[in-house]
């Protein structure tokens, strides 16, 4: 189970990482100008933040379970999960109030 599991997340990281990849060398050769490098640039670094926070989400989830089960989540806890033509997600925010 948890081998499926990691499985799942390895997979979500690669398809994102490939997507925007893909988006970012579109956008640098379709529309050469300063404006593209910079949004590639901003393409490539959401994709790795998002790959960070579906992580922390991922392990807050492991660590309720490991508490006692599937708890559900505190009224301030919200994870908002975006998401971008039709893949998992572009943005992934994971707001915690201590």
């Amino acid at each position: 189970m948890i081998v499926m599991f990691w499985s799942r997340v390895l997979i979500v990281r690669l398809v994102l990482l490939s997507t925007a990849l893909r988006f970012a060398n579109f956008i640098l050769f379709s529309i050469p100008s300063p404006f593209s490098h910079l949004l590639a640039v901003w393409i490539v670094f959401s994709s790795v933040y998002v790959q960070w926070a579906w992580k922390v989400v991922y392990g807050i989830k492991l660590e309720l379970w490991f508490l006692g089960g599937w708890l559900p989540f505190s009224l301030p806890q919200s994870f908002v999960v975006l998401r971008w033509h039709w893949r998992l997600a572009l943005v992934c925010e994971v707001l915690l109030s201590s």
